[in-house]
């Protein structure tokens, strides 16, 4: 219980009122580069990881390319990228990996390449 209340009395930088919610500023530039670069799908942005393997059924919409590897996340960076591919293959189990050779790769994007499928 000690720990949580340390957790809760961080240490702010600043503090402001937007639309009634009070947004905190700890002064962490590495927070503020990560939602910069979310991961959400973006076809124009340079990196990206992209999903191959599964049931047929898993298949769904989305970006996909000629080799059937759907586009999971695109980032600015290609170190973000490799870091969460690195992740994600992480939570697979070894039979999704063996299986049904499940993967996520990080690759440079072409928007050529993909196709929005939707299903």
């Amino acid at each position: 219980m000690k720990k949580f209340n340390l957790i809760l009395k961080a240490k702010y930088k600043s503090k402001k009122m937007v639309n009634g919610k009070w947004i905190y500023d700890y002064g962490d530039e590495k927070r503020k580069e990560k939602k910069e670069d979310d991961g959400k799908i973006d076809i124009n942005k340079p990196f990206g990881v992209v999903f191959q393997g599964g049931s047929i059924g898993s298949k769904g919409s989305g970006y996909t390319d000629k080799r059937n590897r759907k586009l999971s996340f695109s980032f600015n960076s290609e170190e973000n990228a490799k870091a969460k591919a690195k992740k994600m293959n992480k939570i697979l189990s070894p039979g999704e990996k063996k299986y049904y050779g499940m993967k996520y790769t990080s690759i440079k994007v072409k928007k050529r390449d993909f196709e929005n499928k939707e299903v």
